[in-house]
């Protein structure tokens, strides 16, 4: 796998009655078709889902917005986010983690 650097990175954690692998099909779907790098995994004991999107300041924002509008039809009830500092790294693409 090879790694890139990001303009911007955000953390988005997923809460809410929807089946997990589901919800990672679709957000992957959604970042591949708008070209953003990151991952999603569920955190089976904290009971949530959590995706990390890495990209253009403009395809960031666009996926966000995606989940965002999309939330209420996969069954997300909560969904927050935070920006990552620094230089983390992120593969290129978009990955499906194993759970935790």
């Amino acid at each position: 796998m090879s790694f890139g650097s990001h303009e911007m990175i955000v953390r988005v954690a997923f809460r809410g009655a929807f089946d997990p692998d589901i919800l990672h099909i679709w957000i992957t779907d959604q970042a591949d078709r708008i070209g953003v790098n990151g991952w999603s995994k569920e955190w089976q004991q904290l009971g949530f889902v959590e995706a990390l999107f890495a990209g253009s300041a403009s395809n960031v924002m666009e996926i966000i917005r995606i989940v965002s509008e999309g939330r209420q039809a996969q069954g997300i009830g909560d969904l927050s986010e935070r920006p990552v500092s620094g230089d983390e790294p992120v593969w290129l693409g978009f990955h499906h983690l194993p759970p935790v």
